[in-house]
């Protein structure tokens, strides 16, 4: 029991327990993950309007892996990883004032265009 009046004194160890070092890194964040995720090599759009699953072949892709969305600090990344290992294939970051790296297809809502923006799997 504690005499009235007087404060607990914390060790050195205790107190570096709540410490945060200013170095430390944003955390990171899985906002949404699809376990089963395919990369096809696309052809160049035909006109200026939207991509058509149609146009690839959709039984042939080029990966297969992980899809994770996450965010980091004020970053947000589209991740492609490895389903065994976790190793980086590929990423797109989406950041305020540029254009979205993830685009609709015309012909489906299953697929989609993802701009990759660093491909370190190849």
């Amino acid at each position: 029991m504690m005499e009235k009046g007087k404060e607990p004194i914390a060790t050195d160890e205790e107190a570096e327990v709540g410490e945060i070092e200013e170095t430390d890194e944003p955390l990171e964040i899985v906002l949404f993950q699809v376990s089963e995720c395919y990369v096809y090599l696309i052809p160049p759009r035909k006109t200026a309007g939207s991509y058509s699953a149609d146009e690839w072949n959709v039984n042939k892709w080029a990966w297969e892996g992980i899809l994770k969305v996450i965010s980091k600090g004020e970053e947000c990344i589209i991740r492609l990883e490895d389903k065994n290992t976790g190793e980086l294939y590929a990423r797109a970051f989406l950041r305020n004032g540029e254009p979205h790296p993830v685009e609709s297809v015309i012909d489906s809502s299953r697929y989609f265009v993802l701009r990759i923006e660093e491909n370190i799997g190849e």
